[in-house]
């Protein structure tokens, strides 16, 4: 996850924005997760009484990593550069790289944070998915209507062809949690996703490339 400029409130604790930062730094090291959220805030400087005074609960926190991991793989799908196929193309090679990594790395830890602090909570659980996953997934859906509106891609149904990428996009993460350390054949989809975006393409353009 990108970098955020530390806050450190008046009081001499860290702010939302450091802890984030902090924590999201550590979750690519997702095996450690496992155990749960205290291994890395010791490790950070950081306590559970921190995230009490920033967030309210760990519960919080995770929703709010969710939130940020969702914020930033959002902000590459830029509707005011949808001029053309070759534009959209673009736009979406990058976000979809950009969703494969994080979805091998922070992600993956997120997935297994959530485990161990909230095993029992289903509630814990959909709250996350639904600030990460699934808005993700929104903000790909309204990027697509928008090339649809705009006259660019033939697509009557955004929703449909939203959860056709997303299951290529999101292929990484069950591989990531399954293999211990992942491969990288798994690792590296650049080309796959590239691959992907164009085939998807192919069937929907209403331009040629």
């Amino acid at each position: 996850m990108s970098e955020v400029r530390s806050q450190v409130n008046s009081s001499g604790h860290s702010g939302p924005e450091a802890l984030l930062d902090a924590i999201g730094a550590h979750l690519d090291r997702s095996q450690e997760l496992l155990s749960g959220i205290d291994l890395i805030l010791d490790r950070t400087g950081h306590c559970r009484q921190d995230v009490a005074r920033a967030f309210g609960s760990v519960d919080c926190l995770l929703v709010a990593l969710a939130k940020r991991f969702a914020d930033q793989l959002g902000a590459l799908l830029t509707r005011d550069g949808i001029k053309d196929v070759a534009a959209a193309r673009d736009i979406l090679i990058r976000f979809g790289i950009a969703v494969s990594k994080e979805y091998t790395a922070s992600f993956v830890g997120l997935v297994r944070l959530v485990i161990a602090e909230g095993a029992r909570s289903k509630e814990l659980r959909d709250k996350v998915y639904e600030a990460g996953p699934a808005r993700v997934s929104r903000e790909l859906c309204e990027f697509l209507a928008a090339a649809r509106d705009a006259d660019v891609l033939d697509l009557p149904e955004p929703a449909l062809a939203t959860e056709q990428l997303m299951g290529v996009l999101r292929e990484p993460l069950y591989q990531a949690l399954l293999l211990h350390p992942m491969a990288e054949s798994v690792a590296d989809r650049s080309d796959v996703i590239t691959a992907a975006i164009d085939l998807f393409l192919d069937g929907c353009a209403r331009r040629p490339l």
